[in-house]
């Protein structure tokens, strides 16, 4: 079956510090053993629940991943956990977008745009630990020895806080 493209979805209308893009990678390899070794399900029926699986906001966000999901260090690499060749591997691209005022209706219009080859999933969360979550990953791309650090963590603050204003 030919692999059908997915194009990337647009998202330059919303602020770029509401916009996290992850990639996670799903052996399918893995799923399918799991399905038709472990809970006997013939290979027909197997696929079938392949297709209808939607990850959940756990199985995204850990901060260890485990069987079936992975992270290759080159796009070729083998499963970590049975072997597979990279046929076998499915990329996920998960894109999360901040609720905030400068975002909220662009974001229910991008929803309602969305075709069958996208999940949605919908995260719940406070504002402190939103901000905590992106403090943490805003922490992990500064570099704390150069000496415009401040300034640049400055212009994050500010794009976060006030992303109309330039």
């Amino acid at each position: 079956m030919p692999r059908r493209a997915i194009t990337p979805l647009e998202l330059t209308e919303f602020p770029p510090e509401s916009v996290t893009i992850l990639e996670r990678w799903l052996c399918l390899a893995c799923i399918l053993d799991v399905y038709t070794r472990h809970l006997k399900l013939s290979a027909r029926t197997a696929r079938s629940e392949i297709k209808k699986y939607t990850p959940t906001i756990e199985e995204i966000h850990p901060h260890q991943l485990s069987r079936p999901f992975f992270e290759p260090e080159r796009p070729k690499d083998r499963c970590p956990h049975c072997g597979s060749a990279a046929k076998w591997h499915a990329r996920l691209c998960i894109y999360r977008i901040e609720s905030g005022k400068a975002s909220d209706g662009r974001r229910r219009e991008l929803v309602k745009s969305l075709t069958d080859s996208f999940a949605v999933v919908d995260e719940k969360t406070t504002r402190r630990h939103a901000f905590y979550e992106w403090l943490e990953k805003l922490s992990a791309e500064l570099d704390f020895d150069a000496p415009g650090w401040l300034m640049e963590a400055s212009m994050h603050y500010l794009g976060r806080k006030e992303p109309k204003v330039d």
